[in-house]
């Protein structure tokens, strides 16, 4: 026989076991669950969000599983920051179960202090609409007047990815605060009464692709980005900016930041206050991949863009801007001031409107425009197409492979470079129309072969009218009836203006026989008057002397008479 003490420490010992066992089932059945769920999925969901749960979540242990699905955005990533589940998968999906997620308040998203993110570097955390529901609607994210949410110390390089979402409604906060190196990536996205999209400082990093704002036309200080303090903003594959009318700048970048805008577009955009972008203390920009600026208006300088004390490497590539205008300003595009340099490459500027620079106006800047196309731009003042001074020591100016064709402006319609002496070259420039008037090199009257030496304010060599000319607005030798052009033989000559001739075409029609009677007429006066000048100073010459002495008296009736001499006076 057992004794009861036997029994019993062979009883718990069972349940123990039972326990155990009973967990194991458990967290298997779990787990089974949720790779079940995970096999269901095209695209595996590893966190989720749903906003129609109608019981608590269980915060921080939320999202795992659809079943205790997290009930907000920022609860879903900040339970995510605790467990660290990115360490072990390295990306995940955070998927959004519905259709419409509320933001009342100012979220903040951001790794416990004492936590720190042990993440797998270039890991990347993207929250995308629910696989099980409709691919082609988009999840709204609606925030009111007090909504927005704040990124902060994600670092490590990891990035937080939307995916199709509507951001709307955010009509007062800043929607997207990105700060302290932290990455954020929006993707086939839409802002729409959200009138303030993002703002980006201290290393911050935003990148829009394929996204959509529109600032509805309303009359107010809104924006799309904000960037300062070493921080970058990108807009890539057909992003589109259109209709704000503010008094800030759409986009503004300063403090050593950057701005790259590819293959998207700028349109309809104003500001009263100065350019739709700003670029300025250190910062760069560049605008590349066939992007595209129209419609946009300065009530100063830059038309689209004015960037002044930029950093290097500020690039114009392959771009179109049309109907841009400064109404009050210079660059009716583009204006650059006061930078290390300046490339402008494979663009087109058409029927852009600026008071110096109706295309696009360089000052105190290197600048390289090649193979681009300026036509139908107005210089209300100077520089239909292009204006460049200077009064610092820029050398190195490039202008080459360039076109110009029916650009307007009372002084140099078609190019204006001032103040630029010898420090830039020009090559392979074509004028469609005439060329007078169509470059304004201010201070140079001397005609230069069209080639290596023919540099800026010396002479352009400009192809037009059928013919290469080394051209100037002050006329060079050959007056205002004649164009310096090149001659195999003899160098240089003026081809006149029909009726107009002389070697400087400076003589009028009609007027060659008048002239040609004057010049005989006047010969012979000099010719006359030099004669009688001779003929009295020959006669002159040859009148006989009387010898030194008292005069010849006469002393007889005969009339002879006899010469005394002189005599000495005692």
């Amino acid at each position: 026989m057992h004794s009861p003490s036997n029994n019993t420490k062979r009883n718990g010992i069972l349940f123990i076991f039972a326990l155990i066992f009973g967990m194991s089932l458990g967290f298997l059945a779990e787990k089974r669950t949720e790779m079940n769920e995970l096999q269901k999925d095209p695209v595996p969901c590893g966190w989720y969000v749903d906003p129609t749960l109608e019981v608590p979540d269980n915060y921080p242990k939320c999202g795992r599983t659809r079943a205790s699905a997290c009930r907000t955005i920022d609860r879903a990533i900040n339970a995510l920051f605790i467990n660290n589940t990115l360490g072990i998968r390295g990306t995940i999906n955070l998927c959004l179960l519905g259709r419409r997620f509320e933001v009342n308040e100012s979220v903040t998203i951001s790794p416990p202090p004492d936590r720190p993110v042990k993440w797998v570097s270039g890991s990347t955390l993207r929250l995308i609409p629910d696989n099980q529901l409709d691919p082609s609607q988009f999840i709204t994210i609606s925030g009111s007047k007090q909504g927005s949410f704040t990124f902060k110390n994600i670092t490590q390089n990891v990035t937080i990815a939307f995916d199709n979402l509507i951001f709307d409604g955010f009509e007062m906060n800043t929607v997207l605060n990105v700060q302290s190196e932290t990455r954020v990536q929006i993707d086939d996205s839409i802002f729409i009464r959200s009138y303030r999209a993002a703002e980006i400082e201290s290393g911050g990093h935003v990148r829009f692709s394929n996204t959509q704002f529109n600032g509805g036309g309303r009359q107010n200080s809104s924006f799309v980005a904000k960037v300062k303090q070493d921080s970058a903003v990108h807009f890539e594959s057909n992003c589109r900016i259109v209709d704000y009318n503010t008094d800030v700048p759409v986009i503004s970048v300063k403090g050593n930041s950057r701005l790259h805008f590819y293959a998207s577009t700028i349109s309809n955009c104003k500001n009263s206050a100065g350019s739709p972008v700003s670029v300025t203390l250190g910062s760069s920009f560049q605008l590349k991949d066939k992007s595209v600026f129209t419609g946009n208006v300065a009530t100063l300088d830059g038309g689209l863009l004015s960037g002044i004390g930029c950093g290097t490497g500020c690039i114009i590539s392959n771009s179109i801007f049309s109907n841009n205008n400064a109404v009050n300003g210079r660059g009716g595009a583009v204006f650059c001031s006061d930078s290390p340099s300046l490339k402008v490459e494979s663009s087109s500027f058409d029927s852009n409107t600026a008071q110096n620079g109706g295309g696009i106006a360089i000052f105190n800047t290197k600048v390289r425009i090649w193979n681009s196309q300026f036509k139908k731009n107005i210089g209300s003042t100077r520089g239909g197409g292009v204006w460049l001074s200077t009064n610092v020591e820029t050398k190195n100016n490039t202008l080459g492979s360039c076109l110009f064709d029916s650009n307007v402006a009372p002084i140099g319609a078609q190019i204006s470079m001032t103040d630029f002496g010898d420090r830039g070259s020009w090559r392979n420039i074509t004028v469609i129309g005439t060329l007078k008037n169509a470059v304004d090199c201010e201070g140079s009257d001397v005609c230069k072969p069209c080639g290596g030496s023919c540099k800026y304010c010396e002479g352009a060599c400009i192809r037009g009218d059928n013919k290469e000319v080394c051209y100037s607005s002050k006329g060079f030798l050959c007056g205002d009836h004649g164009e310096c052009v090149l001659n195999n033989e003899v160098g240089f000559e003026c081809d006149c203006q029909t009726g107009w001739q002389g070697p400087l075409c400076d003589v009028a029609p009609g007027k060659t026989t008048l002239l040609l009677i004057f010049a005989v007429c006047f010969f012979a006066m000099l010719l006359g008057v030099t004669g009688f000048v001779l003929v009295w100073m020959w006669k002159r010459l040859h009148m006989p002397t009387e010898p030194e002495g008292e005069p010849f008296l006469p002393s007889s009736p005969h009339g002879k008479g006899r010469w005394r001499p002189k005599r000495a006076l005692i």
